[in-house]
């Protein structure tokens, strides 16, 4: 009874794992595409991206495009730790997924050989 319910209670740990990693990856990509997002409004992106020279007329649009460039760097590394977000839930929900793998094998190979 107590090999069945600790076996039960690892398979149900393994689910979960494989759960929170597909939560962290799901959390990772729309991180992801709000970053990105933001990013193409950003004036200072589309003053990097359109190759033309900006003419600043005052000193409010100067800082105004100081502000945008903060903004631009901060969504920048939104995106990057979003993908490294991503990444590390793909890669707990495999570990999960493979180890839940393994121990169906097991099980299975304990069965055919009538020992379980």
């Amino acid at each position: 009874m107590t090999d069945v319910w600790r076996r039960d209670t690892i398979r149900i740990m393994l689910m979960a794992l494989i759960l929170i990693g597909l939560l962290l990856a799901v959390i990772g990509v729309i991180q992801f595409v709000d970053a990105a997002l933001r990013l193409q409004n950003n004036a200072a992106y589309q003053a990097s991206v359109g190759g033309d020279p900006l003419s600043l007329g005052s000193r409010e649009q100067a800082q105004g495009l100081i502000a945008a460039g903060m903004e631009y760097r901060r969504l920048l590394a939104q995106r990057n730790n979003a993908l490294i977000f991503g990444g590390a839930g793909l890669v707990v929900g495999a570990l999960g997924w493979l180890a839940y793998d393994y121990l169906r094998s097991r099980e299975r190979k304990l069965q055919d050989e009538g020992t379980l």
